[in-house]
């Protein structure tokens, strides 16, 4: 066996610090958890700053008509989106490009089941023409380390284009598992094709 800069040359082509080699791990593992949960909250962080105008990828592109919601100029409107991860409760007003918007995120109860916490999730208002046509995005909400139990809520005030007249819901997420479904699961519903 040699030594070299403190490090002790094994055979086989291991290698050992000097020193507890027990404590290097911990904080090997430390430096790998913090990186993670650094690029987690990244990542939920960037989804929630998205900008106003579609990525290169959706111009053009059409918001499913399944779940194309249409817009309406006359008073305050109310509506439920639902998908196999969550239900939206939602209540909006439009009024000369000013569009108002609130509501309340709760996670399924299967989702409630099998997820321990949702380690990142956004929540993205895809804003299209009268065809279902992508004009823009708005992000609505965001939430790290939330426990699918409690419901999210959100309030928005917008400037949307004058040709606005249909919207839909776009989200994505992150999540750790529970009992027998430990790990990480990604969920999303991005209705733009």
């Amino acid at each position: 066996m040699d030594e070299i800069f403190g490090t002790k040359i094994i055979m086989k082509g291991e290698w050992q610090m000097k020193g507890s080699t027990e404590a290097w791990g911990r904080q090997s593992r430390k430096s790998i958890c913090t990186a993670t949960c650094t690029l987690m909250v990244l990542w939920a962080f960037l989804a929630g700053c998205q900008g106003t105008l579609p990525t290169a990828r959706e111009q053009g592109k059409k918001i499913s008509t399944a779940k194309l919601i249409p817009l309406n100029e006359s008073g305050e409107k109310t509506g439920q989106y639902r998908t196999e991860d969550l239900t939206i409760d939602y209540r909006y007003t439009l009024a000369g490009g000013k569009f108002e918007i609130s509501g309340i995120l709760q996670f399924t109860n299967s989702m409630q089941l099998m997820m321990a916490a949702i380690n990142a999730f956004s929540l993205t208002l895809v804003v299209g023409d009268r065809q279902g046509t992508v004009l823009e995005q708005q992000g609505l909400t965001t939430a790290n380390n939330h426990q699918p139990t409690e419901p999210l809520s959100f309030t928005k005030t917008l400037t949307i284009p004058p040709n606005a007249a249909s919207m839909a819901f776009s989200y994505t997420g992150m999540a750790l598992g529970s009992g027998s479904e430990k790990g990480r699961a990604s969920f999303w519903d991005v209705p733009v094709h």
